[in-house]
């Protein structure tokens, strides 16, 4: 506080009064008159309220001529002090002070110590040409500084900076081996320097989505585009177990979590513990081993040649009842042996496919008298190849089974399980680094959901909603990873795991808003897994060994390869899509973002929206054309799926009706000149097939409005070898009328409408093709 402050607090003062200034009279210089900040002891209002100033009370010291200069007397009115002293000083700056006596060194009570000395000259009056205002000091002299290279940005240019300097304030220190003492304190600095520099160039690097290098900078500037960056995630792989009949592990459960690994030829299936490196898989869900459906025959109903077309939803299988399998299980078809050698080395690997059974019934063939057992599956998880089950590969000799199912499936997928403790718990900054390599990024996957949903449900990977498979162990409480702390509350043990480009991935906790924050000096439990991204999509054959401590278990393989290993997002990625993240409209307010949206799901080829108004409010009637054809309301799984993904989009005041596309049955009819060197029979057979439900007439390849050109039914015909001509002769809509088709050269579909044609002849409804075949043998 300065002098001008202080005044201000005394003059409010009632109980403390001060000098405010001290004039010199101008006549006689022993007459000094020193003005208080209120009227003084003895007078009227006087403060503070005690005797009258003495000549006792007051003394003057300083000077370098005159010196002594001793009170006389000293009268008091209002607020002026008037003290006559027995001589005048001389130029120099003399100093009056209030004492209570003249031994005590502290002013009488009641004054202000700040305020009870005051610095005057005598000699204030005499003539002087120059202004009584002080001058501004003058400048202390400053040693120029020494030259800096500011471009000194690193380790090298710093060490090289202080050696210069060195070397010229100390001409004779020529010493640079490292051993020396200077040497190493330079050294010492240049590393504390470059690391500062390094933080220096980092904050304005990072602050920037365009410049940042460091992978979590980018993430986070990333969420507040409302951008998820991914980090990549696992691969999954179906196991295959054999189990000995009536062994030690028929009728076990292998549990969830139980770890698969790699093996060696002439490894045994089983180990007694998961390596600690390599890849390693995990069971996703719990798998009851029935020995009797480790390899199961498939039954061909005594045809010597049998075979499941692409397409097929059903088969029969050896065994009955006593295969134990229910609906919700996973079964793999597998080619066995080559159909045109029988030959186990030349069965085909790409004719290996997991389905999931909708319905399990246990019957009887009749005439051969075994038990069997009818299956279907999920229209989605359609057959993809002709699975030859039965063939006789040398002419005359008995039939071979090319083809099997194998019946103890489990999903697994990727990470190694490692537990290990973190750092305690600090104050300030935690952030813990998790041990051992990349964290396994996984999507979540419940068990009991997707045992209703189609086994190729699996292979269907969202890297966006994988989360790091990490949890915290904190005596019996548990931490949760999640994707971000937004919608965590104060009592939410939730955590983020950020990843570095390198792999190495540290912890963030909340801050008591937005999660809770860990107790100080808390033991921490991680319990993670690690591995993650493409190399774990193995060959199929590669997983041989299983942790398990029963005998019985005479096999473990993946007779597929694995799938859905995917890389971390790239930060370049991020850079180009982030910023245009917030365009993407995830509202279903138009009849064109209906469309849009339902469009998104896998099963949906196309989506035609309609809104009308139904008396109350608006009904959007949404018409889905499923991929292959399958039906939409009649598959309650699909539908209801298809519902809650359309519930993330939908807007209040409109209900939601789910329709199937809109069927025309087509007739159509050609007449074919056969070349004379083919036969009608088999040029017949090939016409068929080459507008059957598969080839031309696919679900897939008419959707909504699509027309049927005749120019393409002529070229598939001619396509096929031995047609010398093709005409149409008819076509229209079943049951219709011709409507001038095959004067305009094609058949019109409305917006709503998908042209079918299967020719079957117990649904001519669903469409027919005639054929009148002339010419050839």
């Amino acid at each position: 506080m300065n002098d001008a402050d202080r005044r201000r607090k005394v003059l409010a003062s009632t109980t403390h009064n001060g000098v405010d200034y001290l004039e010199v009279d101008p006549l006689d210089q022993r007459i000094l008159r020193v003005h208080f900040l209120h009227p003084l002891p003895g007078q009227a209002g006087g403060i503070p309220a005690a005797p009258p100033l003495a000549a006792g009370n007051v003394v003057v010291t300083g000077g370098e001529r005159v010196t002594g200069v001793e009170t006389v007397t000293v009268v008091s009115a209002a607020e002026v002090l008037t003290v006559r002293v027995d001589r005048a000083g001389d130029f120099s700056t003399y100093t009056l002070r209030l004492l209570a006596d003249g031994e005590a060194a502290d002013p009488p009570t009641g004054f202000d110590p700040r305020l009870s000395t005051v610095d005057f000259s005598f000699k204030v009056g005499c003539p002087n040409p120059f202004d009584c205002a002080p001058g501004e000091p003058e400048p202390a002299l400053v040693p120029p500084a020494p030259p800096i290279g500011y471009l000194a940005k690193d380790y090298t240019g710093f060490r090289a900076l202080m050696l210069d300097r060195m070397s010229a304030l100390m001409p004779g220190w020529t010493d640079r081996s490292p051993a020396d003492p200077l040497i190493a304190v330079v050294e010492a600095l240049a590393h504390e320097l470059d690391k500062q520099s390094y933080h220096q160039d980092a904050v304005g690097t990072e602050a920037y989505l365009g410049t940042a290098r460091s992978r979590v900078s980018v993430r986070r500037h990333a969420r507040l585009l409302d951008y998820r960056v991914h980090e990549g995630c696992n691969a999954r792989c179906w196991i295959a177990v054999d189990v000995e009949p009536g062994g030690g592990s028929d009728g076990l459960v292998l549990p969830p979590g139980t770890p698969v690994a790699p093996g060696r030829p002439g490894d045994p299936p089983t180990m007694d513990a998961a390596p600690t490196r390599g890849l390693v898989f995990e069971t996703m869900h719990p798998l009851l081993m029935i020995g009797a459906r480790s390899r199961i025959a498939l039954h061909t109903w005594s045809a010597e040649e049998y075979v499941i077309p692409a397409g097929a939803t059903a088969a029969t299988l050896a065994g009955g009842a006593g295969l134990g399998l229910e609906p919700g299980d996973v079964i793999i078809l597998t080619e066995t042996a080559g159909p045109a050698t029988g030959a186990p080395v030349d069965a085909d690997p790409a004719h290996r496919q997991a389905v999931r059974l909708t319905s399990v019934r246990a019957t009887t063939d009749p005439v051969e008298g075994v038990d069997v057992l009818e299956v279907t599956w999920h229209y989605t998880d359609a057959l993809r190849f002709d699975l030859v089950v039965s063939a006789s590969p040398i002419p005359g000799a008995p039939p071979m089974a090319m083809a099997e199912a194998m019946g103890n499936v489990v999903l697994t997928d990727h990470g190694r399980r490692v537990r290990a403790p973190l750092a305690p718990v600090t104050s300030g900054r935690y952030r813990p680094v998790l041990p051992g390599g990349p964290v396994t990024s996984a999507e979540p996957y419940p068990a009991s959901v997707a045992r209703a949903r189609p086994a190729a449900d699996a292979a269907r990977r969202a890297p966006a909603e994988a989360v790091p498979a990490v949890t915290l162990i904190d005596g019996e409480d548990t931490w949760t990873a999640r994707a971000d702390l937004l919608g965590s509350g104060r009592f939410d043990r939730d955590f983020v795991v950020e990843t570095e480009t390198g792999g190495t991935a540290r912890l963030r906790f909340g801050d008591g808003v937005y999660g809770m924050p860990p107790t100080e000096g808390a033991d921490l439990l991680a319990d993670l897994r690690v591995g993650s991204g493409p190399t774990a999509n193995v060959g199929h054959g590669t997983l041989h060994r299983v942790v398990w401590d029963h005998d019985g278990l005479t096999g473990v393989t993946n007779p597929m390869p694995g799938f859905g290993g995917a890389e971390p997002e790239s930060m370049e990625q991020v850079r180009q899509f982030a910023p245009q993240a917030f365009r993407e409209q995830r509202r279903a307010v138009t009849e064109a973002d209906w469309a849009r949206v339902a469009k998104l799901h896998p099963e949906v080829l196309d989506a035609r929206a309609r809104f009308r108004w139904t008396g109350s409010w608006y009904t959007v009637y949404l018409t889905l054309d499923r991929a292959g054809g399958a039906p939409v309301t009649g598959d309650p799984a699909f539908l209801a799926d298809v519902r809650a993904h359309l519930e993330r989009h939908r807007i209040t005041g409109y209900d939601l009706e789910i329709t199937d596309p809109v069927t025309v049955a087509l007739d159509l009819a050609l007449r074919v000149c056969v070349e004379p060197a083919f036969f009608r029979a088999d040029v017949h057979q090939a016409l068929l097939k080459a507008f059957s439900r598969r080839e031309f007439f696919s679900p897939d390849d008419f959707g909504f409005g699509t027309p049927l050109y005749l120019s393409e039914v002529y070229r598939a015909a001619m396509a096929v070898p031995g047609v010398a001509f093709a005409e149409v002769t008819r076509c229209r809509r079943f049951g219709r009328t011709p409507a001038g088709e095959i004067e305009q050269g094609y058949l019109k579909a409305a917006d709503l409408e998908v042209l079918r044609l299967d020719n079957d002849r117990s649904f001519p409804e669903r469409g027919t093709l005639e054929l009148t075949l002339e010419g050839g043998r």
